[in-house]
């Protein structure tokens, strides 16, 4: 990766997060949530029949979001930041039947006030011509855009950025490309590098989508900044220091971020994005709903994978005889040994876990799993060494449900 690449994406991600830190919520299960109530915060997935496009679907729950920046404060509908204010929103047209043509997806917008500025995240389904949905047609692609206006009596500075978290099927890494680009892991394009539209594909190249940042006319804003990078990575950078891997994980993400623009008083931008197309030539939107939820940690011995019977036990009554709606296993390790080695070891703990769930009667379709193998572990000086009782906290599992 060239330096000028990696001063980019320094740059790219100070910008958007220097002054705050993430919760670490992933990390955490007693602090960790992707919710707060049952409110609806406009994060959203996308997926086609049962397959994701985007991570949480076909289940109500999403890990994409947006982070805004105004006269140096922070606002995100993402509540796991801290020294980051959270934008809940206001949601309408959440019935996609209702629409003049009967069971047909309709324009949905989610309205937030932050800062003297008035917000509005509009999904507006599209035709596969990328127009506006005629009797009987699907939803090929999803319109999605950000119309911020000032409000206030002084101008405003304003920066944006979105993080699509792509899960195409049950691959949760991607390869992206433009006529001009090979998109790689940690990669970043800046200003006129920054193509009119990338395709997204899994590894296997069975599944595809695209993401379009101009219209045919030319008349949209392209991003400033876009970034491929590890999901975890893009979400919770604590020290911007430090080295950026590049084949540590296949959990990957893509940022768009627009640098900062000055907003006069009455004036507005607005940011638009296409998604959709290829494979997913019939999309479905769901929002992150988050229903009666439940975490519990399980604890594993230093690079083992089996169950224990304490957390058989644990697991047992953990998850009762209660109806179970969905499922979220996040596989974690400890530093000893190398990076590629734990995130094996993180995927083999999720299998275990995913496999006992299985024997409870919970259908693997209901499953959700992240593999974060070493990259939230505490980073002790003596990390290879017989540190077994102070990593015990990084060696887990964390199991969310969804009743």
């Amino acid at each position: 990766m060239k330096i000028s690449h990696i001063a980019y994406f320094i740059r790219f991600l100070m910008l958007i997060i220097t002054v705050f830190m993430y919760s670490d919520g992933l990390s955490q299960s007693s602090q960790a949530s992707y919710s707060q109530g049952d409110s609806i915060d406009g994060r959203f997935t996308l997926g086609k029949d049962k397959t994701s496009l985007l991570f949480g679907y076909p289940f109500d729950y999403s890990s994409s979001h947006f982070i805004i920046k105004c006269n140096g404060l922070y606002g995100s509908n993402n509540p796991n930041f801290l020294r980051v204010r959270y934008l809940q929103g206001y949601t309408q047209n959440l019935d996609n039947n209702k629409s003049p043509y009967g069971l047909q997806p309709v324009a949905q917008t989610t309205s937030y006030k932050f800062h003297g500025l008035d917000i509005k995240q509009e999904l507006r389904p599209l035709n596969a011509q990328m127009d506006t949905l005629k009797p009987n047609e699907k939803a090929s692609f999803y319109k999605l855009s950000y119309d911020i206006y000032n409000r206030s009596e002084t101008e405003r500075e304003v920066s944006f950025a979105l993080m699509l978290d792509f899960m195409l099927g049950k691959e949760d890494a991607f390869t992206a490309s433009s006529p001009q680009h090979n998109l790689h892991i940690d990669k970043v394009l800046k200003d006129n590098a920054v193509p009119d539209f990338i395709e997204i594909r899994s590894k296997n190249k069975q599944k595809n989508a695209f993401l379009y940042y101009q219209n045919a006319k030319k008349e949209w804003k392209k991003p400033d900044l876009l970034s491929l990078g590890q999901w975890a990575y893009l979400t919770s950078v604590l020290d911007l220091s430090a080295p950026i891997h590049t084949q540590y994980t296949d959990d990957t993400a893509l940022m768009q971020y627009w640098e900062d623009k000055i907003i006069p008083i009455g004036e507005r931008i607005t940011l638009h994005c296409i998604i959709g197309g290829g494979y997913f030539d019939d999309l479905t939107l769901q929002y992150h709903q988050p229903r009666r939820k439940q975490e519990e940690v399980f604890y594993f011995e230093s690079g083992q994978s089996d169950f224990s019977d304490e957390n058989i036990t644990k697991l047992n009554e953990f998850i009762g005889t209660s109806h179970v709606k969905a499922v979220l296993i996040e596989g974690f390790t400890d530093k000893v040994g190398s990076e590629k080695r734990n995130l094996a070891l993180s995927k083999q703990r999720i299998e275990k876990m995913s496999y006992h769930l299985q024997l409870k009667g919970i259908k693997p379709d209901k499953i959700l799993t992240k593999s974060h193998g070493e990259f939230f572990a505490t980073d002790y000086e003596d990390a290879d060494k017989n540190t077994a009782s102070k990593t015990k906290n990084d060696r887990k599992v964390v199991l969310t449900i969804w009743r």
